[in-house]
């Protein structure tokens, strides 16, 4: 199924990531200790997909990916990272370092499945026997506010993202508080408010812009508002539960991460191209 190598620091979270591959069936997964010997060239070649722990302090993980990246038989390797403890500027740092894709701790075994599975492309079936239930200490790890390190330099759509982790803000404090299931509603409406407006204007900008990713990004809109329908609907006729919270929870924090982090700064680095380019002529 194909060859992944893991390099995690954390006994606890080793333990669970070799428990999780191994169930669901891939044998050729490699656990790396917490230090490496060798090169980055020599450690991950004929690797598929390599996933790594941002928050290893005993490794500069940018520094390790710059050199996969560098070398011709490692630089098309997808590389994930794990994060909680990063800080925005480490997380952008690895970005442009080459990072391909992010998931933000903590998080269930179903998000870290699909990633995985869409970077190797391979199908993939739920895992929701897998999953365990996050304790309390996964839970005190959501917290996330805005900061200017999330500014991609358009103040419309900055305006915007800065609405979606308010919210994501006001849902973890009322979560904390055990008022959770008295907000669930009011941050569903915003969710699906947010879809009907804000991803039309970022849209419409890029389409002013005639940004070349644009149809791809479009993409990445509609899983979720495909995503957010599918909370909408599960929900119509029930209380939400505390996991459903947490659910939720996690949903934002990886699109808030993923996608404002990683897809939108892409935008923001088109219009500072575009720019140079004009001053430059």
């Amino acid at each position: 199924m194909g060859t992944i190598k893991i390099l995690q620091s954390t006994d606890y979270m080793r333990v669970r990531i070799e428990k999780l591959f191994t169930h669901y069936g891939f044998k050729d997964t490699e656990l790396l200790p917490a230090l490496i010997n060798n090169s980055p060239k020599y450690t991950f070649k004929g690797s598929d997909l390599v996933i790594m722990d941002l928050d290893n302090y005993k490794l500069d993980v940018v520094s390790i990916i710059k050199a996969l990246k560098s070398e011709p038989d490692t630089k098309n390797i997808p590389v994930m990272l794990l994060s909680s403890q990063s800080d925005i500027k480490t997380l952008k740092k690895a970005v442009y370092a080459g990072c391909t894709e992010f998931i933000t701790k903590p998080y269930s075994d179903e998000l870290l499945m699909q990633k995985v599975h869409k970077l190797i492309k391979k199908d993939f079936t739920s895992l929701e026997d897998v999953n365990e239930p996050l304790n309390d200490k996964d839970t005190q790890q959501m917290k996330m506010s805005w900061n200017s390190d999330y500014e991609i330099g358009i103040a419309e759509i900055d305006n915007e993202h800065k609405d979606i982790i308010d919210n994501y803000e006001k849902l973890y404090n009322y979560m904390k508080s055990g008022e959770g299931h008295n907000y669930y509603d009011e941050i569903v409406g915003f969710m699906k408010n947010y879809v009907d407006t804000h991803f039309s204007h970022e849209e419409a900008f890029q389409e002013k812009i005639a940004y070349p990713l644009r149809a791809d990004h479009a993409k990445r809109h509609d899983d979720f508002k495909r995503k957010v329908d599918e909370i909408i609907s599960e929900h119509e006729s029930k209380v939400a539960s505390n996991m459903d919270l947490i659910r939720i929870n996690l949903f934002l924090k990886d699109w808030i991460i993923h996608h404002i982090l990683v897809e939108d700064s892409k935008i923001g680095d088109f219009i500072n191209s575009m720019n140079k380019s004009k001053e430059e002529s």
